[in-house]
């Protein structure tokens, strides 16, 4: 009897385990240095995998979450523009509102990640994470840091701790919220700071742990048909 018990136990653990799902993520691919080769060619590094292609290289992210990917560009970041820009705060409002949706990862270029960061901290009225990521050194650099950016981005996405707190960059394992944050240095995988306030939390190996918390947030609400005011800026 009591082994019929413990069978009949240990059946009843296992099904609960395999019957949890795991949180499911959106990467919403950019482009950028975190999915940059060596182009012969050209002489220099041009975006060339995927989405798709950066999840495929890093096997741990699927023993933690669902991934749906989805390409929106695939160009270096300084030719991001406005109307990706609202492409992207579009889709990301359409994806948050789905409860089955837990957060955003965004791969992006590192030359003007704080741009559309802020922009969509501006833009994203749901309260569940959205987080950009990107990479100091090309996918064809053998010590490339775009796969351990983009786990620990996933893994700050699923952080329960994680939601209410605006948009947030994770590099080099500090995540910084989308308002403070600047690049700092055009070689160093420890570019992205808060300089006046410092970073949110960090994403060891252990943990995430979050240490503040963003107070100032303010939003407004854009779709397909907004038009946004043209800024002209003369380098003198």
């Amino acid at each position: 009897m009591w082994v019929t018990m413990s069978l009949l136990l240990l059946v009843m653990m296992c099904v609960c385990a395999f019957g949890q799902e795991l949180p499911k993520v959106v990467v919403l691919s950019t482009g950028g240095t975190i999915a940059s080769k060596q182009d012969p060619v050209k002489g220099g590094y041009v975006p060339a995998l995927s989405g798709e292609e950066l999840v495929a290289a890093v096997p741990a992210i699927k023993k933690i979450a669902q991934i749906q990917v989805e390409q929106i560009s695939n160009i270096p970041s300084p030719d991001m523009t406005p109307e990706i820009w609202l492409s992207l705060a579009g889709r990301v409002n359409e994806l948050l509102a789905k409860p089955e949706i837990v957060g955003i990862v965004v791969t992006h270029g590192t030359d003007t990640l704080e741009e559309t960061a802020y922009f969509l901290d501006l833009t994203t009225v749901s309260l569940k994470p959205v987080i950009l990521v990107g990479a100091q050194r090309p996918a064809s650099d053998s010590d490339s840091d775009g796969p351990r950016n983009l786990l620990d981005a996933i893994r700050v996405a699923i952080a329960p701790e994680a939601a209410s707190k605006g948009v947030m960059v994770v590099m080099n394992g500090q995540i910084s919220a989308a308002r403070d944050v600047t690049k700092t240095n055009t070689n160093r995988v420890e570019t992205f700071r808060g300089l006046e306030f410092g970073q949110l939390g960090v994403a060891d190996t252990e943990k995430v742990r979050f240490y503040r918390a963003p107070l100032r947030r303010q939003t407004f609400a854009v779709d397909s048909r907004t038009q946004l005011g043209r800024v002209d800026i003369v380098m003198s």
